[in-house]
């Protein structure tokens, strides 16, 4: 097998019967399309590409791939629809969720031309991620529409350049010791928290999906960052700026994907060929986004002659992967292709149904036929909400526009937030008399909210409920002077939705940290416990009042609290009349986060 190929096939091995690792791409040709010469065309290209017929040994270790039968392309007539365009959507959102079977000895990939209308056609190209990459289904798309061309009475088509994917298995280079060591050395002292998730899960089939625009003139203006027209290395900047801001780090590792087709017969079969592969870029103070640009064109040409190495293996031999379960955050992927017309008359509009498995942020940047750029953002729905996916969306789609607009703006300093969270922030800061008749202080002692029972201990605001300024109190201001609230990041910034950051009391014009923690929503502010029970675990922040919440939900818990004390998580619970205490302590520390080193205690029954 090809080491690009092996991790696709462990993500089938995990999960044989999920879809997360298909890839699937729609076109729509506009103008007058022969169906069954389309088909003819396609059948033709595949036959040329023995890659198309790969099957898989499974379960043989080590795992090998030999070649089935071919594929035999088919034709969808959905002209009776009544309303065909949704017919489109529908039909390949349910083949696209149908998983393949790498056990059996069928085909995987699929082929489909989809009847819509007299002047509308779909193209559908489907496969397991082990078979195909953007590259090789872009290689297929385009030699079955040269062959189609041909068929309708155009110029004969150029012969087949493909070769064999046997031959390529034959020669591949598999990476060296020296490459293992480069990559030892170069995510030596990376920063442990690479991703704005504070979760550990396993892929799932179905991820959040969105998408923005980025104006013409925005692309126009990424493309001058070095005077050179090329817009794809500053869009690659300025997302890895965004992903270290959304860490609170002033350091991206992102996972770039590396095409890894550095020989012609590498570029002539339309295989898996692609991985991911991590790429550090740092935010430095006051840089702007040429300076960044540069050192992200530096660091992509470091990283390239190293490209054979597979990410799965990655993982066993850097020490950052032994903490943290991973070798990179959000994967950044910048495809700077665009589509053109395939003869006179006829055009094409590509796309994607699945760009393959989100492990966490899949962020892609595709050209638009309108001169602009697209935005793409899938989401590990384990990791994030769907809310969550829309907001990065439309952040890194807005920061384009931003620094088109301010090409000398400093990275570090220029504003991350959409509208609506600079507006939720000015009404939160609007300063005004408290009335605290209704609402007790929050504790300043370290006391933990709910520790005696389901509820709120005393007047304490509830973990994960809403935050009012009546409840925040500041020891430097009197009663009855004005306040608004603020919550910044770790790096000094305003939080956006979704993020966990410090209050401040806003008085005055100014800012007076507080002790306590606040996630940041639409609709207020939602208590995260105090700041001191907040520790970075395995590349993930955990609260103390977090876990106990979670506990407090477990069969047989009465009551619980949590406490950091040093790197121990210290969890005491008090348990209902007639529960096993070893059990339960054993069923409690399955429920602290990894690598928290919980301690748990068990008292003595409620009443």
């Amino acid at each position: 097998m090809l080491p690009s190929q092996h991790g696709m096939v462990e993500g089938y091995r995990i999960d044989p019967n999920g879809s997360a690792f298909t890839v699937a791409l729609r076109t729509q040709l506009l103008g007058l399309v022969d169906r069954e010469l389309l088909r003819a065309a396609t059948r033709r290209a595949l036959a040329e590409s023995d890659c198309t017929r790969v099957r898989f040994d499974v379960d043989d270790e080590p795992m090998t791939q030999h070649l089935g039968a071919e594929i035999e392309p088919y034709i969808v007539d959905l002209t009776a629809a009544p309303d065909p365009s949704e017919a489109v959507r529908r039909w390949c959102r349910e083949r696209t969720d149908l998983p393949f079977d790498l056990r059996s000895d069928d085909p995987l990939m699929e082929f489909a031309v989809l009847a819509v209308g007299p002047q509308e056609t779909w193209y559908y190209q489907r496969a397991h991620h082990s078979v195909v990459d953007g590259y090789g289904a872009q290689i297929l798309r385009t030699r079955a529409l040269e062959i189609y061309g041909e068929l309708i009475g155009g110029a004969p088509a150029a012969p087949a350049q493909t070769s064999s994917i046997v031959e390529l298995v034959e020669q591949e280079q598999h990476e060296s010791s020296e490459s293992e060591q480069f990559w030892v050395d170069y995510l030596a002292g990376v920063p442990e928290r690479m991703s704005p998730t504070e979760s550990q899960a396993l892929i799932r089939s179905h991820a959040h999906e969105h998408s923005a625009r980025v104006s013409a003139q925005a692309r126009t203006a990424l493309g001058d960052t070095l005077r050179n027209r090329v817009w794809s290395y500053p869009v690659i900047a300025a997302v890895s700026a965004y992903v270290a801001a959304a860490c609170e780090q002033h350091e991206a590792v992102i996972g770039a994907p590396v095409v890894a087709r550095d020989t012609p017969l590498e570029r002539r079969v339309a295989t898996m060929m692609m991985c991911v592969l991590p790429l550090r870029l740092a935010v430095e103070p006051g840089g702007d986004l040429a300076a960044a640009t540069r050192r992200a064109a530096k660091e992509m040409r470091a990283v390239r002659p190293h490209n054979r190495a597979r990410p799965e293996h990655l993982l066993s031999v850097v020490p950052v992967a032994w903490r943290t379960g991973r070798i990179h955050g959000p994967t950044v992927n910048v495809i700077p292709f665009e589509e053109e017309l395939v003869s006179e008359g006829l055009e094409l509009h590509t796309e994607p149904v699945r760009r393959g498995p989100a492990f966490d942020l899949l962020i892609t940047v595709v050209p638009t036929n309108d001169a602009g750029l697209r935005v793409e953002v899938s989401a590990n729905p384990s990791h994030y909400t769907d809310d969550e996916t829309r907001w990065h969306t439309q952040r890194i789609a807005e920061l384009l526009e931003r620094l088109a607009a301010q090409p000398g703006v400093a990275l570090d300093e220029v504003e991350l937030r959409m509208a609506a969270e600079i507006e939720a922030a000015e009404r939160l800061a609007v300063e005004e008399v408290v009335d605290r008749s209704d609402a007790g202080p929050v504790e300043w002692s370290g006391q933990r909210s709910g520790e005696h029972g389901h509820g709120p201990s005393g007047d304490r605001p509830v973990y994960g409920e809403v935050l009012s300024v009546a409840q925040v109190r500041c020891p430097d201001l009197a009663d009855d002077v004005p306040r608004g609230l603020a919550v910044l990041d770790l790096l000094g910034r305003p939080a956006r939705f979704g993020m966990v950051g410090r209050v401040h009391v806003v008085s005055g014009g100014s800012l007076h940290e507080t002790e306590l923690l606040a996630q940041v929503l639409p609709d207020g502010l939602r208590y995260r416990g105090p700041a001191d029970q907040r520790r970075l675990v395995a590349g993930a922040y955990v609260e103390a009042d977090g876990v106990a919440a979670e506990v407090r939900h477990a069969a047989g818990v009465h009551a619980a609290s949590a406490r950091w004390d040093a790197r121990n998580l210290r969890i005491d619970v008090t348990p209902e009349h007639g529960v096993d205490p070893v059990e339960l302590a054993a069923r409690v520390k399955t429920i602290a986060p990894r690598g928290s080193r919980a301690r748990v205690t068990v008292g003595e029954p409620y009443g």
